[in-house]
């Protein structure tokens, strides 16, 4: 998957220019270090963030041991808190336990989608003709209007004038059927 290899080459990048501390906290894909730029992959109620929302890693809490007396009882039991990864989102820093990790991916390179509603100081935006079927004005310019400072368009400039040429796709949902219909959606 390219998206995935130009996030692991850009970290790598990152990693080679300054020093990291790990923080041991690893899924399937990545290796989390303190300093890291992150994504929140899915919605979260619980932690109040949502699926595109951007944090960086700031530390681990170590595990603990502590003692908890039950009120009614009277009987003590040792409760071990396991370590947590911190992130900050905009300043409000949120806990993830190891089973929670993979709700988290690197965030140094991702699909215009996932960057849709974000800016950047600086925006790469790569040009391929492998995934020229995709590339239409709408996209193109949500890509562009993602940057506050500067955009650098890299690759096939025939495929690039021609997605300025191409309207996007019209899209068949059954939406407007089905609003319209009397029996009731279902709702998650």
């Amino acid at each position: 998957m390219r998206y995935l290899t130009l996030t692991l080459f850009l970290s790598e990048i990152v990693y080679s220019t300054k020093t990291f501390n790990s923080t041991g906290f690893t899924n399937d894909k990545y290796t989390f270090y303190v300093g890291d730029r992150v994504i929140q992959l899915k919605n979260n109620r619980e932690k109040n963030l949502l699926n595109g929302d951007l944090g960086i890693v700031v530390g681990v809490s170590p595990a603990v041991k502590t003692m908890k007396i039950d009120k009614d009882t009277g009987i003590e039991e040792l409760i071990e808190v396991p370590e947590k990864l911190i992130i900050s989102f905009n300043e409000n820093e949120v806990v993830y336990f190891r089973e929670e990790i993979d709700e988290l991916a690197l965030a140094y390179c991702f699909s215009i989608h996932k960057a849709q509603g974000s800016e950047f100081p600086h925006v790469l935006l790569p040009i391929s003709s492998a995934h020229k079927h995709m590339i239409n004005r709408n996209l193109l310019y949500t890509a562009i209007t993602r940057a506050k400072k500067e955009v650098i368009i890299i690759g096939e400039l025939d495929v690039f004038l021609n997605g300025l040429k191409e309207k996007p796709r019209p899209r068949f949902t059954f939406l407007k059927e089905l609003l319209q219909s009397e029996s009731k959606p279902f709702v998650l």
